[in-house]
C-alpha cells in the first residue's frame, strides 16, 4: 500500500511523507493507521519488500484496495 489515513492528525499519509517525518513523528502516528478504503489496522514497514518502506494493512472482507483496477487507479498514481 502507497497510502493510508492516521486517526491522530486525520491526514491521508503517502509513504515517502510518512518515512520523511523521522523516528520520533512515526512512532506518534504508527498506532492509528488505517486502510483509507476499509478501515482495516494499517501498519508501516521501515525496510519493506524490495528493501523500500511500505504500509501494510488488515483488510476488511471486500476491501476495494483488494481489487485489482481501484487499487490502481487510487493508490499507484
Amino acid at each position: 500500500m502507497r497510502l493510508v489515513l492516521c486517526l491522530a492528525d486525520k491526514r491521508e499519509w503517502k509513504v515517502d511523507d510518512f518515512t520523511s517525518l523521522g523516528q520520533h513523528g512515526i512512532n506518534l502516528r504508527r498506532s492509528h493507521l488505517v486502510c483509507i478504503a476499509c478501515g482495516g489496522k494499517a501498519f508501516f514497514r521501515m525496510s519493506g519488500r524490495k528493501g523500500m518502506p511500505s504500509f501494510g494493512a488488515r483488510h476488511v472482507a471486500g476491501c476495494k484496495v483488494l481489487n485489482p483496477g481501484w487499487s490502481a487507479f487510487r493508490y499507484l498514481q
